[in-house]
C-alpha cells in the first residue's frame, strides 16, 4: 500500500493497493466545543435576570424541586435567562400550585414577560382556586369542571397584566415603544388537591411549546396537548 502526502490546505491521503484499485480518504477535524463557546454578559442591562434560579420546598404532601441555568445559546449570544418558575401551597386545605414559564426565543423581553406572568397569577391563586371550587367539581373530569377553568382565565388574566404593564411603560417612557409580543412567554400550571381519603386530584393547563406530565415510579403520563 502507497499512502500519499496530506497536504496543508486539504487533510486526506490515497491509498493505492497492489491490485491497482486506489480509495481517497478525506479526514474532518472539529474544534474542541468548548473552545467555541462564548460566555458573554448581556449588554442590555434592561430587565436583569440572574443566570441561574433554585427552588425548593417540602410540605406534608409535596417535595418540590426547581432549577433553572442560563442556556448555551444565551451564553454565547451574551443574553439573560429567560424562564421563571413559582409556587404555591396552603397546607391546611391540601391545596398546591406549580408553574413554570421559559420564555420564548423569539421576544426579546421574555425574561420580564416569564416573571410577571407568575407574579400575578401567584397573587391571584388563593382567591380563584378556593375550596368550594374544589368540592364542587367533585369526580368531575378536569377539563369540564371550575378549577379548569379557573386556570385558563388566570393565563389570560396574565397576558391582561403585560398588557397593562406595557402601556404604561410606553407613557412613561415613549422611546421606548414597547410591543406586547417582546414579552411573550409560555406558561405552564397545574393545581392539586390532597383530599381527606389521601387521594391526589390534578388539574393543568398550558400555553406553549411546554410538556406537564405526572409519573407513579411505575406509569406515566401528558397533561397538556
Amino acid at each position: 500500500v502507497t499512502i500519499s502526502i496530506i497536504t496543508a490546505d486539504n487533510f486526506w491521503f490515497n491509498a493505492d493497493y497492489a491490485d491497482g484499485t486506489s480509495v481517497r480518504f478525506d479526514i474532518i477535524v472539529n474544534q474542541d466545543p468548548r473552545k467555541l463557546w462564548l460566555v458573554k454578559e448581556p449588554e442590555d442591562r434592561t430587565f436583569e435576570k440572574p443566570h441561574t434560579a433554585t427552588l425548593f420546598h417540602e410540605w406534608k404532601d409535596f417535595q418540590v424541586s426547581g432549577a433553572s441555568r442560563r442556556g448555551r445559546s444565551h451564553e454565547h449570544s451574551g443574553s439573560f435567562r429567560d424562564d421563571d418558575m413559582g409556587v404555591w401551597a396552603d397546607e391546611a386545605t391540601g391545596r398546591y400550585v406549580f408553574i413554570v414559564a421559559d420564555g420564548a426565543g423569539s421576544a426579546k423581553y421574555s425574561r420580564e414577560g416569564s416573571r410577571r406572568a407568575i407574579e400575578e397569577v401567584l397573587a391571584k391563586l388563593d382567591a380563584n382556586l378556593t375550596v368550594q371550587l374544589w368540592d364542587a367539581d367533585g369526580d368531575k373530569l378536569p377539563r369540564d369542571g371550575q378549577i379548569a377553568k379557573k386556570l385558563c382565565g388566570l393565563g389570560l388574566f396574565a397576558n391582561d397584566k403585560l398588557k397593562s404593564f406595557v402601556e404604561a411603560e410606553n407613557q412613561k417612557h415613549p422611546d421606548n415603544k414597547y410591543e406586547i409580543k417582546n414579552f411573550n412567554t409560555t406558561f405552564l400550571i397545574v393545581a392539586a388537591k390532597k383530599d381527606q381519603d389521601g387521594s391526589v386530584r390534578l388539574v393543568s393547563f398550558s400555553v406553549g411549546d411546554g410538556a406537564i406530565t405526572w409519573y407513579t415510579g411505575s406509569d406515566f403520563g401528558l397533561m397538556c396537548s
